[in-house]
């Protein structure tokens, strides 16, 4: 239904862009049709003539018209007469109606003529910068109309695909907290370090990753719609990206019983390219075979070089997909399942997310699919880089613990306190303040190396306490860590200016935390002197 809602928006556009509006030309004597024909051939209209009043009734049902030029004085069924069918026909009603006729002298038959529906009234012989002028209009106005009819039909289909998507997403919250709640009341009443309990964590670890995931799709959707995503471009070998991927997600295709296989080219494949990003567009192509291959069924991973381009392509034997789904597979919210259960789950931003990311590498996507269980194909192309030098990645540093010294400000009792406890869990000392002149005093008397502060805290928000932090001097070397929900770059840009020298989106892991605090004293610090 989304997927023919928006075809029929598309056609509409279109057709008032590209269409050339008709124009019915209606007098019983053919010389004057000529005529007419003639001093208009130039308005950019499809013309179409009738001789008489039911022929003209014919074209009408055959064609949507701009306007109508018809003759008063005609046999059988005259100009008035026609008119008068026209309204009462809900596909002719609103078409603009200009009587042409010999005289108006007769004051009764013009107010029969503008009760019978006519716009105007142009008297023979015809004056031809009037007549095209007034057709112009009359021209004009019918595309406007158009253009308005088919921007009317996108917001509706616009509007529908969002209250879709809110209800998918309240779906898809609400999903993981039941086996949440669920394992906390197993922790509550099992033996500590018993099996029972490490399932309810692991069943808690795995939801809250899935939580995770769904807020991060999210955000990188509209970073990339808003242009605010920045790659990090190093030349790099697709076969061990691509490589890496498969064998990361190879899990998603066990727990489905989906046979998974991958061909790499037999050469390096080297494109210049941000891995994580690269590693993102194919870990969300294949978890998509995985989700729609049934029990039993097969996916294919190939990597290749071809005619500059690197090429890769998954392949399913799955549902498939119907014509109408794959014209607007790539648009954000946009889902073949649409039954209740909703077992396959998703907000529909995967592709439109991989099609993004493709795009912003200089690359293309292509979807494929031959029908309903006729499975699917996903060929990506990006540009193939003529180096040959492999930029390597960094080593990772082993150095001992560092303990630090950190004050957490939020107003969130469960979040300030469940921090806390894990940051202590890694020897940290830890200090909490639950409001922004709480934290302030709390930093001048701690000396924390660490602050990490909410940004939306009640009153005095996050990005006052870091301007009056760091105007004490005493806390000059205090590193000051943004926690929010709000993690677009100009919301980065913004705590940037408000003094913080790091942000992390909400919510951090323990691991982003204990990295940020292990190179405490590594980090940049920027000038002192900050806008108000």
């Amino acid at each position: 239904m989304g997927a023919a809602a928006l075809a029929v928006a598309d056609l509409a556009a279109r057709r008032a862009m590209n269409d050339r509006p008709k124009l019915l030309l209606v007098d019983d004597r053919p010389e004057n049709l000529l005529a007419l024909e003639g001093l208009l051939r130039h308005n950019d209209a499809e013309i179409l003539k009738a001789e008489s009043g039911k022929r003209a009734l014919e074209l009408l049902l055959e064609h949507e018209v701009a306007l109508a030029l018809i003759d008063v004085q005609m046999p059988e069924l005259d100009g008035f007469g026609l008119a008068e069918l026209m309204r009462n026909v809900e596909r002719t009603r609103e078409i603009p109606i200009i009587f042409v006729t010999a005289g108006l002298h007769d004051r009764d038959r013009v107010f029969k003529g503008y009760e019978s529906g006519a716009v105007d009234f142009l008297v023979k012989p015809l004056d031809v910068r009037i007549l095209a002028s007034k057709v112009s209009v009359f021209l004009q106005l019918y595309r406007q109309k158009q253009l308005l009819i088919a921007a009317n039909a996108q917001l509706v289909e616009a509007d529908r695909r969002k209250n879709e998507f809110l209800a998918m997403l309240s779906h898809e919250l609400r999903n993981p907290l039941a086996p949440i709640k669920n394992s906390l009341y197993i922790l509550d009443r099992a033996a500590p370090g018993g099996e029972q309990a490490r399932r309810a964590l692991g069943v808690i670890d795995r939801q809250v990753t899935q939580l995770s995931s769904l807020v991060n799709d999210l955000l990188d959707v509209t970073r990339i719609t808003r242009n605010k995503i920045q790659l990090q471009r190093q030349r790099l070998d697709l076969n061990q990206l691509v490589h890496r991927a498969v064998e990361d997600n190879r899990s998603f295709f066990e727990r489905s019983e989906v046979r998974l296989s991958c061909d790499l080219a037999a050469i390096p494949t080297l494109v210049d390219a941000d891995a994580i990003r690269v590693a993102q567009m194919v870990g969300n192509l294949l978890q998509n075979a995985a989700k729609f291959t049934p029990h039993g069924g097969r996916a294919h991973v190939s990597v290749a070089a071809e005619a500059g381009e690197a090429v890769i392509r998954v392949v399913d034997n799955g549902v498939g997909m119907a014509p109408d789904t794959l014209a607007h597979l790539f648009q954000p919210f946009m889902q073949a399942d649409r039954s209740l259960d909703r077992s396959k789950g998703g907000l529909g931003l995967g592709l439109a997310l991989v099609k993004g990311l493709v795009e912003l590498h200089g690359g293309s996507i292509q979807a494929q699919s031959n029908g309903l269980d006729k499975g699917a194909a996903f060929v990506v192309r990006l540009p193939l880089d003529s180096g040959t030098a492999l930029e390597k990645p960094a080593a990772r540093a082993n150095g001992p613990r560092v303990c630090r010294r950190v004050l957490i400000i939020e107003d969130n009792l469960d979040a300030a306190e469940s921090l806390r406890e894990a940051l202590q869990l890694g020897e940290h000392e830890v200090e909490v303040a639950y409001g922004g002149p709480e934290g302030i005093e709390k930093a001048r008397s701690f000396h924390p190396d660490v602050v990490l502060c909410d940004i939306g805290l009640p009153g005095m928000d996050g990005y006052d306490v870091a301007r009056a932090v760091r105007k004490d001097p005493a806390l000059q070397s205090t590193l000051l860590v943004a926690l929010s929900g709000y993690a677009l770059p100009e919301d980065v840009e913004r705590a940037t200016q408000a003094g913080f020298h790091l942000h992390l989106a909400k919510p951090p892991s323990v691991d982003a935390l204990e990295r940020v605090l292990a190179k405490a004293e590594e980090t940049p610090r920027p000038a002192a002197s900050l806008s108000e």
